[in-house]
């Protein structure tokens, strides 16, 4: 069997995760807040849990889809912005463009699937000169469900 294609997660795999998950799960709750949800049904255990969580809520409330869209811009608005905090601090991980470089002489496809915001991405991928090496990017922008979703 040959080997053709290795996907990657980016954070935490290929470049350290700086982003204040915690800070970003506390600023998105308050904005829900601040937009009338009651803070019983947002849950802090996760981000994909509080989000949803809060999308769920605001369906079963009556929010029409374009009010959901509405209310996922501004809240995808703040995970963003804690995003960038964390790629200006994030570091290349140990091994991680040798290993790229040696699949891509073996002929290798490399795939990311990341659930940073696509700008992130880009950005960190040039930041630490990868982005040659990467085959595909698939940013939660482009997926229809964030990872690890089954959907």
């Amino acid at each position: 069997m040959v080997l053709q294609l290795v996907v990657f997660d980016l954070d935490g795999t290929l470049v350290t995760a700086e982003i204040d998950f915690h800070a970003m799960r506390q600023a998105i709750r308050d904005l829900l807040i601040s937009n009338g949800f009651p803070r019983e049904v947002l849950p802090m255990n996760s981000t994909q849990d509080l989000l949803r969580s809060a999308f769920a809520y605001a369906q079963s409330q009556g929010n029409s889809p374009v009010e959901i869209s509405e209310l996922r811009d501004k809240v995808y608005a703040v995970a963003v912005e804690i995003e960038w905090e964390g790629a200006r601090k994030a570091q290349l991980v140990l091994g991680a463009r040798e290993t790229l470089q040696e699949l891509r002489n073996r002929g290798v496809n490399v795939a990311i699937l990341t659930n940073d915001n696509r700008e992130v991405a880009d950005f960190l991928l040039a930041k630490f000169e990868l982005d040659a090496l990467v085959d595909l990017l698939v940013s939660r922008d482009e997926a229809p469900h964030m990872k690890p979703s089954t959907e």
